[in-house]
């Protein structure tokens, strides 16, 4: 009797879920704050982390609403997909774009490979070019090809409201939070992509370390591959 009922539920609630990705997953929100309602229902090959776009979207109105100073930035850009994004939600603000635009430092990557056991991509198969013409306001976009380490010390005046850190490898994982953070204007946030994939283990072992140092939490997304969230507070 009870395995009857418990199977009902399940095809119940398999057929309101059913109903829902039909309706393109559509959230209403009270303000109409998330403006890709879509984006699970997207065309092949775009863009399609629907909670990661949308979590972008609701912090970046809030950094909007609150006039929070700073430019934004993503370390890790890749074919920019997530940059246009930033870019689109932060359209009168600079947005940094660093990234070796040739996929990882072979002895950083192999240092995460021996410790971590973290599995080897290429990523090379990008152009900063490509990149650019992705971008809804490309004049708003700065270009930071090169090593993190070197190209950050370009701008270390600048201070941020919006930071994403898509590396995937302890180092510069690490060393985009320990340059960001301090940098990072109250009322702003990191997102720091892949801390629960499991095929990126030195990203959390970064974000462990760094947040404990700092004695500072964060909050973790259920969007692909497990993003958090650190927020700066006036005290952090």
């Amino acid at each position: 009797m009870i395995q009857r009922i418990q199977t009902k539920i399940r095809r119940e609630l398999f057929k309101t879920l059913t109903k829902i990705l039909k309706n393109n997953y559509k959230v209403i929100s009270t303000k109409s704050l998330i403006k890709s309602p879509n984006a699970l229902n997207s065309k092949q090959g775009e863009f399609t982390d629907y909670i990661r776009i949308t979590t972008l979207q609701l912090c970046a109105y809030e950094i909007n609403e609150k006039n929070i100073n700073g430019d934004v930035a993503e370390l890790g850009v890749y074919k920019g997909e997530f940059a246009k994004k930033i870019n689109k939600e932060f359209s009168n603000r600079r947005l940094f774009l660093f990234d070796t635009f040739e996929g990882f430092d072979k002895l950083t990557e192999h240092e995460d490979i021996c410790k971590y056991g973290a599995r080897g991509h290429d990523f090379s198969d990008t152009t900063q070019e490509q990149v650019i013409k992705k971008m809804p306001f490309p004049k708003k976009c700065v270009i930071k090809a090169g090593l993190f380490e070197r190209t950050c010390k370009e701008i270390e005046n600048d201070f941020f409201c919006f930071v994403s850190i898509d590396v995937d490898l302890f180092k510069p994982t690490y060393e985009g939070l320990k340059f960001f953070y301090p940098r990072l204007h109250t009322g702003g946030y990191i997102f720091v992509h892949d801390y629960n994939n499991k095929d990126w283990p030195g990203v959390k072992e970064a974000v462990n370390t760094f947040c404990k140092e700092q004695e500072i939490s964060f909050v973790p997304i259920p969007d692909t591959h497990g993003s958090i969230i650190i927020s700066k507070s006036k005290h952090g």
